[in-house]
């Protein structure tokens, strides 16, 4: 699965913030680099510039923090426009070929026909979002071009295996649904938004509730 590589701006306004965490992406420390960028982004207030929100999605999606990734790309096009819709197709296309895997290993497991439902869903969302990165360009992204492919290689697999698990049900095989128009489109990419929103908002009660360790003299 090709990625893409963080935007190399050493911006005066973040300063050795941004260059700190940079460094950690070069090494591979992909949780000192999430903090390093989340760090430059708090420094910068709102001065922070859409390629620091789209280096703070890259290192999320390398830890595969999905909501969080969501959250930064949504930064990035509000601060940078549409200049940058086709980054952030390219990024939900990771986060839902990444998701249709998970979805794919549940409905090995169940054995049914709904269950591989929801893994078809998602590999067809990382091949939309891949499918609208490559439009978002003039010229070639092949890597995205090339994502897409495998994704909808994915898809027909997927389906492949829903319909044999209907014929091992004793149901019908299910038939082709039709292409998403824009609008299809749209509703779904609002749908997994959501989701991720959701999930970020839980985890964001959970860390309140917790709250911050209590210092004790025994």
């Amino acid at each position: 699965m090709v990625r893409p590589t963080p935007l190399l701006l050493l911006l005066p306004l973040v300063g050795g913030g941004f260059a700190a965490a940079l460094e950690a992406w070069r090494s591979g420390d992909w949780e000192g680099a999430r903090v390093g960028f989340q760090a430059a982004i708090l420094a910068a207030g709102d001065r922070a510039g859409p390629e620091l929100h789209y280096d703070l999605a890259l290192v999320c999606a390398r830890l595969e923090r999905w909501p969080e990734m969501e959250e930064a790309a949504a930064r990035m096009v509000s601060t940078g426009g549409e200049a940058f819709a086709g980054r952030r197709s390219f990024l939900r296309g990771l986060a839902a070929w990444h998701r249709a895997h998970e979805a794919a290993g549940r409905a090995e497991l169940a054995g049914t026909p709904v269950a591989w439902d929801r893994a078809v869903l998602l590999a067809e969302a990382a091949r939309l979002a891949w499918e609208d990165a490559v439009r978002s360009r003039l010229e070639d992204w092949p890597e995205a071009r090339r994502n897409a492919e495998r994704a909808a290689d994915l898809v027909a697999e997927y389906r492949r295996r829903r319909q044999a698990a209907a014929v091992a049900a004793g149901d019908e095989p299910p038939a082709q649904p039709p292409p998403l128009d824009s609008s299809g489109r749209r509703q779904l990419f609002d749908r997994l938004e959501l989701l991720d929103r959701r999930k970020l908002e839980e985890r964001r009660r959970r860390r309140s509730r917790t709250g911050p360790p209590v210092e004790r003299d025994w």
